[in-house]
């Protein structure tokens, strides 16, 4: 509680937490441990609502309209949950190395995934069906995060 930090509720994982996302409106939470699977709870109930087998994560973020969530780790590819039934909507894969750092556009429209050899790439990201590389940029740089500002475009 913000306003006499009481604490409100606590989450326990089988395994170390490799990555947390709040869902819009705060009525949810995803949280993704090294055993391989993501789960998202209910914040007031304390309940597990899904569990997605996601192999090795490390990172998960929610798409803005809060219906779906992205999840990659090692592995080379990342995936698009439902975030209601946990079904897999669909994978992709960067053709140049594993993402390290992923972000969704605010519209919900697009992924943007980069990896640690300085490629990013651009996702078209669907309701269901594969994700296609909409553009990629290549740095002699090691990437340690993406951003997307202001209205998420161009």
């Amino acid at each position: 509680d913000t306003d006499t930090g009481a604490l409100l509720r606590e989450f326990h994982n089988e395994a170390p937490i490799s990555s947390c996302a709040l869902f819009p409106g705060g009525d949810r939470i995803a949280m993704c441990g090294f055993d391989g699977q993501c789960t998202i709870w209910g914040c007031d109930s304390g309940r597990a609502l899904a569990r997605l087998r996601t192999g090795s994560v490390t990172l998960v973020k929610v798409f803005p309209s809060g219906d779906r969530v992205v999840t990659y780790g090692r592995g080379l590819s990342a995936s698009v949950w439902d975030a209601t039934s946990g079904e897999r909507v669909c994978n992709f894969h960067p053709r140049f190395s594993s993402a390290s750092v992923v972000e969704i556009f605010p519209a919900g429209d697009r992924v943007i995934s980069g990896g640690p050899e300085g490629t990013v790439s651009i996702w078209n990201a669907p309701l269901n069906g594969s994700l296609s590389v909409l553009v990629e940029f290549h740095s002699r740089r090691w990437l340690l995060g993406v951003a997307v500002l202001c209205g998420g475009r161009d």
